[in-house]
């Protein structure tokens, strides 16, 4: 995966924060500067949105289209970046995921998800560590769909099941007052070679 962040020009990428460094050997700092992104993408899509809302009202002449292009530009550039840290966090933790296939890998071993489950984890990937209410992950993974809470306890279920069947080094969480999240798997602890 790391050979596709080859593929677009410095330009189209932007540049990095201070601080940024996408060959990190750590899954926390992936983490980390996945959030970042996601955070400025959100504000940029705001802030886009506000133009544009500006220029529907007649509003701005040809200095808000130069904004508005500006602004496009940029949300561009972030959500690559943000697709990049993506990308690196999950080749730090080992999981793959191939839309076009909808299929997870880890290990060796290779699932193939239901629409619905790759739509489920596609949300669940985008905001690793993110808790949703139920009615939060419904909007986003089905926003067109009237699917009931009992129908994602379906789909998380089967979910959880194809990410076990791969040793997935992530689970899907349900926290009482927080809701669903992907999360990294917590490693079991060492069993002890006599009792004390």
């Amino acid at each position: 995966m790391s050979r596709d962040r080859t593929v677009l020009s410095s330009r189209e990428l932007g540049a990095p924060l201070p601080g940024e460094d996408l060959s990190t050997e750590w899954s926390d700092d992936a983490h980390h500067w996945l959030n970042i992104y996601r955070e400025l993408v959100a504000f940029q899509e705001g802030f886009l949105t506000r133009l544009e809302m500006h220029a529907s009202n007649g509003r701005g002449g040809p200095t808000l289209a130069e904004a508005i292009e500006r602004a496009r530009t940029r949300l561009e550039v972030l959500t690559r970046r943000r697709e990049l840290w993506r990308q690196r966090l999950m080749e730090l933790t080992g999981l793959e995921y191939d839309a076009s296939t909808r299929t997870i890998a880890h290990g060796g071993r290779t699932r193939r998800l239901s629409v619905r489950e790759a739509e489920l984890l596609e949300v669940l990937l985008y905001h690793p560590g993110q808790h949703f209410q139920a009615d939060q992950l419904l909007r986003r993974a089905w926003g067109g769909y009237l699917l009931s809470p009992e129908q994602l306890r379906v789909y998380v279920t089967r979910l959880r099941r194809r990410l076990a069947e791969i040793d997935a080094p992530c689970q899907l969480e349900y926290r009482l007052q927080h809701g669903y999240a992907l999360v990294p798997r917590q490693p079991k602890p060492p069993t002890p070679l006599c009792a004390p």
